[in-house]
């Protein structure tokens, strides 16, 4: 009896579902107003974050260079996904976000800026963008319709 029932889970097991391959799921396409709402998020809250910061005390760190090098081209591999409509941006999104906290915390500790208020404000919108970011990983994917003339609209 024992055997029969773990013969039984086995074969359940075996039925259940399989997740979509990691390849295949970054190239999922997002719906465009997932894509629209991160973008705009990243445009305003980059802009808020950039008017919070206060004049710089002293001159960039190299650890603030590489961090800003990596920002950006994360920032824009994020542009172009999402310009694209696929997941792979949403990542990119999430990666560029959680840079951005470490950049915020970086900013005050190497002395380039005084720690005051301004960080509260900055940290917030960081935080916004970490949220944002991983909502717009983990949204649904849109299938691709087929028009009536066979084409495949996306």
């Amino acid at each position: 009896m024992l055997r029969d029932e773990l013969r039984e889970e086995s074969q359940v097991l075996r039925r259940a579902p399989t997740q979509p391959d990691t390849r295949e799921w970054l190239a999922e396409t997002i719906d465009a107003w997932v894509a629209v709402a991160v973008g705009a998020a990243w445009i305003v809250l980059s802009v808020v974050t950039a008017v919070l910061e206060p004049a710089p005390q002293r001159s960039e760190p190299l650890i603030g260079v590489l961090l800003s090098v990596v920002f950006l081209a994360i920032v824009v591999t994020m542009f172009a996904g999402l310009g694209l409509r696929r997941r792979w941006g949403a990542l990119a999104a999430v990666a560029a976000s959680l840079v951005g906290v470490v950049a915020t915390v970086a900013c005050p500790i190497s002395g380039h800026h005084a720690f005051g208020n301004w960080w509260y404000g900055q940290m917030a919108c960081a935080a916004a963008l970490v949220a944002v970011s991983f909502w717009a990983l983990r949204s649904q994917s849109v299938s691709p319709t087929v028009e009536p003339d066979g084409d495949v609209a996306r």
